[in-house]
């Protein structure tokens, strides 16, 4: 099978072990991620852009919620787009540390006005088919569980609201970011929105698609900003699980690396220089960060035998 890597970073293995370590990633992501790179915004910008310019495809916005589609212009700035309107990810009902967490569009997306009054600031939780009170696709909602297309409803539950399928990583790593650039932790911060389980299971179930990649490119472009779960998937367990799949993000230590074929069939060649008779460890992740090749105590590897992994994208580090 044909796989590219995309990402060719060498560190050095010390695994973190404790909270602690998880904190100190979610810190160095705030000040690489957040603290030199974010322009505060006022909410009319927030929404003008949004609309104009970050989710305007084709001069057309969607709910993300539901699918529904509204004619608007791209590049018209007018914030004022019936019957759509501003969903917060982290509810505005919520206790915001200052104007800037309202007004971040990471966290921000366009929805039908009552799907959003139906969300409200109900957490984000998997709702059993058969307790759902409401099904919402479109700009309609019934009560019965949809005999066809059901991946594409939204639900409301009793106090909890689970979004369509295709949105549901997009949460995750929306409320992943949120959470870290605002150190926002505990049971009266994320887990006040959703739990880190239920996060868990959506980033990996629905990872990052051209969308969503795309929609981080725009936003750095009106924020400065950029989303680094969007970026680096992998990267929520180094920040939130603590689940020893690779070093904090402060020890990366770049190195030249030489990689052929890219794409590449069955064997992967590789030349490096490491540092003088010093050992390293090689992973290989896939998309959603868990490791699907080792390799121990190398420091210098000549080919490596790929052709039992399947097609796809992988990080190498």
């Amino acid at each position: 099978m044909w796989f590219s890597l995309i990402s060719f970073q060498i560190k050095a293995q010390s695994l973190p072990d404790s909270i602690q370590k998880c904190a100190d990633v979610r810190k160095w992501l705030k000040q690489n991620y957040y603290d030199s790179n974010f322009i505060k915004l006022n909410y009319k910008k927030a929404r003008k852009y949004m609309y104009a310019y970050i989710d305007n495809y084709n001069d057309t916005l969607t709910c993300v919620y539901g699918g529904f589609k509204v004619y608007h212009r791209y590049g018209d700035e007018s914030t004022n787009v019936q019957p759509l309107n501003c969903e917060h990810t982290i509810p505005s009902s919520r206790e915001f540390i200052a104007d800037e967490d309202f007004f971040d569009i990471h966290h921000l997306y366009p929805v039908l006005g009552r799907w959003n009054s139906t969300r409200s600031n109900h957490p984000f939780y998997d709702i059993p088919d058969d307790t759902t009170r409401k099904w919402m696709i479109k700009d309609t909602f019934q009560r019965q569980i949809p005999v066809s297309y059901i991946n594409e409803y939204s639900e409301y539950g009793r106090k909890t609201f689970e979004p369509r399928e295709d949105h549901k990583g997009n949460v995750a790593r929306t409320i992943f970011y949120y959470s870290t650039m605002y150190e926002w932790f505990g049971l009266a911060g994320l887990e006040s929105v959703s739990n880190l389980a239920t996060l868990r299971k959506w980033h990996e179930q629905d990872p990052p698609d051209q969308r969503e990649k795309e929609r981080n490119n725009r936003i750095e472009k009106f924020q400065g900003n950029r989303n680094p779960f969007i970026d680096h998937p992998e990267w929520v367990y180094r920040a939130w699980y603590c689940n020893n799949l690779s070093t904090p993000v402060e020890e990366i230590e770049e190195k030249k690396i030489e990689i052929f074929p890219n794409p590449v069939h069955n064997n992967l060649q590789i030349k490096f220089n490491f540092e003088e008779n010093k050992k390293y460890n090689l992973l290989i992740y896939n998309v959603l960060g868990k490791i699907v090749l080792s390799q121990k105590g190398v420091n210098e590897i000549e080919s490596i035998k790929v052709d039992n992994l399947s097609k796809g994208i992988y990080f190498m580090s």
